[in-house]
């Protein structure tokens, strides 16, 4: 790898699902504030300028059960981005300014949400899809009141506990060099005195559910499916890896069959997910159509599903998954931020940052029998059925 980009993530095991249901859809705004503000003694705008000047980037992600903080440096010069991602753990501090402008926009996103029937079609079936107050929209004196104090009090809390954090790093520096940066900026962050819990997963909603809703702005239909399917036991990486080549011959299928030949469909998507922690799989499929036909599509759309279940995948489909995956691989090891990031993922998914590199052996022992019996094993009986359309008013 000859890249002169230098990759350091950190990743907390705590997320916004460790928060309360008043607080959980707070936190990623509150850490998007403390993002935009500055470090120490640094405001925002001096931050700004000496990342310039050293070359240093930096960015945070805040999901159900992770946080995510990565910095970009340089491999001739490793230690700015060393003292950034220690500055930002240590020493984070808020603007004002900026947690008031967020929190505005937030109210006044809520405010405004029936003048976007998608975004807030999308919530409802969020909420739909599980029975978790952590799911639901705060109301508007629920964000008022939350200050910018408690927005970096809560932001603190993601990272407060070191022995919770595993740092990833990707780059092309020697170890001696690494070494005494690794000790002096990230061996020197201390434990917190009120650490965070780590979160949850959200409850799962047990019953099948059909929404139907009458407020899209556009002459189209809205349709969207989940289907949850319950693993049991964690989904490992050779199983993840028959699924998504089972779905790849499956979202083919719905295009020629949806999209292609039965007129009156415009898009169709096929998505399969797996949540590790709750230990279920979810395959959602989604398409928009012409409002009359969206019942006629949804049943023709699962009936190729089925179809595709007891067919399974051919010695060709395999073939060209693994041919495309493998040219991924190849991209990935030349790239520091793709590699990084899928180390990082590694380690979210299977709780090992090396389960990744089994990929590529792996993907030689694929046959066409052990991905149609995991596909069977796996999807052919869902736990529940969340349907909503939405339609033109």
């Amino acid at each position: 790898m000859k890249s002169k980009k230098l990759q350091i993530t950190a990743v907390s095991n705590k997320g916004d699902l460790s928060f309360p249901a008043q607080q959980k859809s707070l936190i990623a705004l509150a850490n998007k504030a403390v993002s935009g503000s500055g470090v120490g003694e640094l405001s925002s705008s001096s931050l700004k300028r000496w990342s310039a000047e050293n070359s240093v980037t930096m960015s945070s992600k805040v999901s159900g059960m992770n946080t995510l903080l990565s910095v970009s440096a340089r491999t001739n010069n490793p230690e700015p981005g060393f003292q950034l991602i220690n500055q930002r753990i240590t020493h984070s501090t808020i603007n004002d300014n900026i947690w008031a402008s967020l929190q505005n926009a937030q109210i006044q996103a809520l405010k405004t949400l029936d003048q976007r029937p998608a975004e807030k079609f999308a919530q409802q079936m969020y909420e739909t899809r599980y029975a978790d107050d952590r799911t639901k929209l705060l109301q508007e004196n629920q964000i008022a009141q939350f200050t910018a104090a408690d927005a970096l009090a809560a932001d603190r809390q993601l990272f407060s506990s070191p022995a919770d954090i595993t740092f990833v790093i990707v780059g092309n520096v020697a170890e001696d060099k690494l070494l005494p940066l690794i000790t002096r900026y990230l061996g020197s962050i201390k434990h917190s005195d009120s650490p965070l819990a780590a979160g949850k997963p959200l409850t799962r909603a047990t019953d099948n559910a059909s929404v139907t809703v009458k407020e899209q702005n556009e002459p189209v239909a809205q349709v969207s499916q989940w289907k949850r399917y319950a693993s049991r036991t964690p989904v490992n990486l050779a199983t993840r890896m028959a699924l998504d080549a089972f779905n790849v011959a499956l979202a083919k299928d719905l295009r020629i069959n949806i999209r292609e030949q039965a007129s009156g469909a415009y898009s169709v998507s096929s998505r399969l997910s797996v949540d590790p922690q709750a230990k279920d799989i979810s395959h959602l499929l989604a398409f928009t159509c012409q409002p009359e036909r969206h019942d006629e599509l949804l049943t023709l759309a699962n009936e190729v599903m089925v179809k595709r279940l007891a067919k399974g995948i051919s010695e060709q489909e395999l073939n060209e998954y693994q041919q495309n995956v493998q040219r991924s691989l190849d991209i990935q090891q030349r790239s520091v931020q793709q590699l990084a990031n899928t180390i990082v993922n590694s380690l979210i998914q299977y709780d090992d940052p090396a389960a990744w590199t089994e990929q590529a052996q792996l993907l030689k022992q694929m046959t066409v029998e052990n991905v149609n019996t995991a596909v069977k094993q796996y999807l052919s009986h869902p736990v529940n059925t969340y349907t909503g359309v939405l339609l033109p008013k």
